[in-house]
């Protein structure tokens, strides 16, 4: 059941003064937050954002943040049309596009082939430079490299073009992820020996 003003009052009678994060924790001052992710020179130097989104907050932030040269591209981790709508309600910049989650069935599914691509990259990324890598989770930023590996590769974005790809984390889910994998006899993320 969704969070409500009577609820609220449940809790403040209970408990006190109650503040209420809604769920995946957007609200104006995550937003805020949000804003003071890129640098200085994020904003100078690169000409692409890409960040994924599950209730659009880190986009939204991140939106009103960027230089006026900067687009944003969205990889929503749900399926669906609503995610651009959601980050329009805390931004005013049109400077953003939004892909749905519209390849792997939605929040928290994959495929083979996205395991398969995520095992791949990772073991691209260990260097004796970087010894651990770069995990990916798949839930939301290996959707989102998959598929801005594939805007590049189909040349929807030029070779030329300086992206920065913001992780946002969710290495925690790895293990459970790969619990459900196994028990569906599915092939897992074979890193998380490694993270």
């Amino acid at each position: 059941e969704k969070y409500d003003d009577k609820f609220q009052k449940v809790l403040n009678a209970e408990y006190g003064p109650v503040y209420h994060i809604p769920e995946g924790g957007t609200n104006h001052l995550a937003v805020k937050g949000t804003e003071e992710i890129l640098t200085v020179k994020d904003k100078d130097y690169y000409d692409y954002i890409c960040v994924a989104a599950g209730t659009g907050g880190t986009a939204a932030g991140i939106i009103n943040s960027t230089a006026p040269h900067q687009k944003v591209l969205v990889f929503s981790a749900l399926k669906g049309d609503f995610m651009f709508d959601e980050i329009a309600r805390y931004t005013h910049r049109e400077n953003f596009m939004v892909f749905d989650e519209n390849r792997f069935g939605g929040y928290a599914r994959s495929s083979d082939g996205l395991i398969k691509f995520m095992n791949g990259r990772f073991r691209e990324s260990v260097t004796s430079e970087n010894p651990k890598g770069i995990p990916l989770e798949p839930i939301y930023t290996g959707k989102m490299m998959y598929r801005l590996e594939h805007l590049v590769k189909t040349g929807v974005i030029s070779g030329e073009t300086r992206i920065l790809a913001i992780h946002t984390g969710g290495l925690q889910s790895v293990t459970g992820y790969n619990a459900m994998l196994e028990k569906k006899g599915k092939i897992t993320l074979d890193y998380i020996n490694e993270i």
